[in-house]
């Protein structure tokens, strides 16, 4: 039989707008731990070269598994967000192979969750990636919970103001604004990168500045209430524009002219006529400091040091107000090499 709590995760993690997009779902649950799975899709390839996945997927999917189990605390009762979140990258993931995170969390107190969790895919030998993060919690007399304690994830939605654009797949959630910039800078890059097109990532290019800029989507909420962006949209966010940032500063997608705008094309030329080559990532680590609005954001990139093989980016993300920060990552990555 399922428990009242089982009931509210599944219905929480699988009413959220982004882990309907990415087809989420809840596989097993249990007190303080959960496993969720998510298809392959080629909507969510980060390197059309191979048809892997995008690590931000994977980041995504750990992020919403780790919530879950946090909400099948026994002791948990209140919603949960996350405060920070690191991601180790073991390998790739198998192209079309789906993926399975499991998490546990393994230590309370009386304000913080501490989960840990692991993502796998047809290869039970490896990992893909481990998470360690940290949630928001709030203790709850276990005997008095009710389904009811905690809110749906689609409950409560605000109405959209007259006279805004809605989402029929997503009612009662605001479309992107109006007033969102023109990014179009990196539309060759856009184009042949599936998830920077399902995420709606673009670049904006002033002078030997790059800025980058997610248009707001309802499919990307992952609080319905406040309406809040998904921590994994965010995270996935700031890992896309530190590659990119990496490839810009190393001349990887254009001859590192400032205020050319590159295309996959010059990629291809530039790197001998094979297929662009992207940094990988090695680690990710984010740092949520407030809600991300219904609106778009942005984020900028500096790369902390940058050797042979490996480089070290920190990378901030803000929305109306660039000294109120939503959040900012730092995180490790592996340089592709010439070949021959």
């Amino acid at each position: 039989m399922t428990s009242p709590r089982e009931s509210l995760a599944r219905n929480v993690i699988e009413g959220l707008p982004f882990c309907r997009a990415l087809d989420m779902v809840v596989e097993s649950a249990g007190p303080g731990t959960a496993t969720l799975v998510l298809p392959w899709s080629s909507r969510i390839v980060g390197d059309p070269a191979n048809s892997v996945l995008h690590g931000g997927v994977v980041t995504a999917l750990l992020d919403s598994c780790g919530g879950a189990a946090v909400l099948l605390h026994p002791e948990n009762g209140a919603p949960t967000a996350t405060i920070d979140l690191r991601i180790d990258y073991m390998r790739s993931a198998i192209p079309g192979a789906r993926i399975q995170a499991t998490a546990e969390v393994y230590h309370v107190t009386s304000t913080v969750a501490f989960v840990r969790g692991l993502a796998r895919d047809n290869d039970p030998s490896t990992p893909v990636a481990a998470a360690t993060a940290a949630y928001t919690f709030a203790h709850v007399d276990a005997t008095a919970f009710t389904p009811t304690s905690v809110p749906r994830a689609d409950a409560d939605v605000p109405e959209a103001a007259p006279g805004s654009q809605g989402d029929p797949e997503f009612p009662g959630v605001l479309a992107r604004p109006d007033h969102a910039v023109d990014a179009s800078g990196f539309d060759g890059i856009r184009t042949d990168w599936p998830y920077l097109d399902f995420m709606g990532i673009t670049f904006d290019i002033h002078g030997n500045e790059l800025t980058a800029v997610m248009k707001f989507h309802p499919k990307l909420i992952g609080n319905s209430a406040l309406p809040a962006l998904h921590g994994g949209a965010t995270a996935g966010f700031l890992e896309a524009a530190a590659i990119i940032e990496i490839s810009w500063e190393r001349g990887l997608l254009s001859a590192g002219l400032p205020g050319k705008q590159p295309t996959t094309a010059d990629a291809v030329r530039e790197n001998g006529g094979s297929s662009l080559r992207l940094p990988k990532t090695i680690d990710f680590s984010v740092d949520y400091l407030r809600p991300g609005r219904a609106e778009d954001c942005f984020a900028r990139a500096r790369v902390i040091r940058s050797g042979r093989r490996y480089a070290s980016v920190h990378v901030e993300a803000w929305q109306s107000r660039r000294d109120r920060l939503i959040a900012q990552a730092t995180g490790h990555f592996l340089i592709p090499q010439p070949h021959g």
